[in-house]
């Protein structure tokens, strides 16, 4: 648990949906009573996360009226107080024939409009989970028609030094090493197109802005014409890779030549630290990393102090269900992205599984292991971000034996991928 303020946390909440209630011309209000604790002791981004997913839904299913988000403090819990919170609308309202399965992963409000209401159900099962591990409770109330109303509550400690002069107690110590909330101008140097739009999601989500660049050619010159505070380079670009890209972005004059590179790599093998060092990166991260690795390793390069050693993120863990989608793996990215993008993050992932496919068939075909290296390497990145593991473990072993230099293996392990993409397809 960290110190949090709790007017700062709402307000935040509504500042980032504003402009969607706005552009729907609905009122969105939020409210906190005056005898409310102004500081707690509590989880503020699990808090803000639920506020988000709640209140989103509001605005979404709102056409006219208002959206109104509500703490109330109920006295007498057994750490300290009892937070409620209340997401009132006045929008379309739930039939309760759908009340049961409101939670369910993936539900939807309305099959017939199914585009208008993809999410929904993810990010309210998100939320239960959330407030569960908060130790609290979520339900609703809804009349078609009418508009809803959700609430969730939980326990937090009361702030024992509140408005005292003294030095940081433990609270204000932790506060101080989570990750600023100065937001930061990133460049994205990615050449699959599924990774880029998820790290952009990420990131947006976290309030940063970010330009993304497709090869490694353009990453050095946004470098030399615009102005940014870190860069995340993907290693593996072809013609020029995040190396060269690396190398060309030192030998730029001034200040620039001193950006903050981040290396963002499939997987690492040994020596690869010492090698990524040498070539004067920061830092590096191991595919797929999740929001708070990125942010945190942004956070280590772009903040005050002594750079810190580099961190690599830890090995996927190999799962041993066989199934082409990793459900815990989707419900960790909904956190990090939000629910609403996920539909369109699989439906790219599948898009460029198709060509992905083509292209693997006719390197076997063509006996061509050099290609059949570097199809893999990034099938077996993107695979990896949407829990796709079995996918994901087909091609590193084939890259693995690309770059051991045994072609007649790699096309054989090829073929068996090539038939079961085919299968998936």
């Amino acid at each position: 648990m960290v110190l949090l303020t709790l007017p700062t946390l709402v307000e935040s909440v509504a500042e980032m949906l504003a402009p969607r209630a706005a552009a729907k011309n609905i009122d969105l209000n939020a409210s906190i009573p005056p005898d409310a604790p102004a500081r707690v002791l509590g989880d503020p981004g699990r808090i803000r996360q639920v506020l988000l997913n709640l209140a989103g839904n509001a605005v979404k299913f709102t056409d006219k009226g208002s959206v109104t988000i509500l703490v109330s403090d109920v006295k007498g819990a057994s750490k300290g107080t009892r937070l409620r919170f209340e997401v009132a609308d006045t929008g379309i309202g739930i039939p309760q024939e759908r009340h049961e399965d409101l939670f369910s992963e993936f539900t939807t409000l309305d099959s017939t409009s199914s585009r208008r209401y993809e999410g929904t159900g993810l990010g309210l099962t998100i939320s239960k989970r959330l407030v569960a591990m908060m130790g609290g409770g979520i339900g609703f109330s809804s009349l078609p028609g009418k508009g809803s109303t959700f609430w969730f509550w939980f326990e937090v400690e009361l702030d024992k030094v509140e408005g005292a002069a003294q030095q940081p107690g433990i609270a204000e110590k932790k506060q101080a090493k989570k990750v600023s909330t100065k937001k930061r101008r990133v460049l994205l140097a990615e050449d699959n197109p599924t990774n880029r739009m998820v790290v952009i999601a990420m990131l947006q989500k976290a309030g940063h802005h970010i330009d993304a660049v497709a090869n490694s050619a353009e990453a050095v010159e946004s470098v030399r014409t615009l102005p940014y505070d870190v860069v995340l380079m993907d290693v593996a670009m072809p013609e020029m890779d995040g190396l060269e890209a690396t190398a060309a972005i030192r030998s730029l004059p001034g200040a620039k030549a001193g950006i903050p590179i981040i290396a963002m790599t499939a997987h690492a093998r040994e020596g690869d630290k010492e090698m990524f060092l040498a070539a004067g990166m920061n830092d590096y991260l191991r595919k797929p990393a999740s929001r708070d690795q990125v942010l945190d390793a942004m956070e280590r390069w772009t903040s005050e102090g002594d750079s810190p050693a580099v961190a690599p993120s830890p090995e996927t863990a190999r799962p041993e269900d066989a199934s082409l989608f990793d459900k815990a793996v989707l419900l960790k990215l909904a956190e990090e992205t939000g629910p609403d993008v996920i539909p369109g993050l699989v439906g790219s992932f599948l898009g460029h599984l198709e060509s992905r496919v083509e292209k693997i068939t006719v390197a076997v075909g063509a006996a061509d292991p050099q290609t059949l290296e570097f199809e893999t390497h990034t099938l077996g990145g993107s695979a990896a971000t949407f829990g796709a593991m079995k996918l994901h473990h087909l091609a590193r072993n084939i890259e693995a034996v690309c770059q051991a230099k045994d072609g007649k293996r790699a096309l054989e392990l090829a073929a068996t991928l090539a038939d079961y993409l085919k299968a998936l397809s």
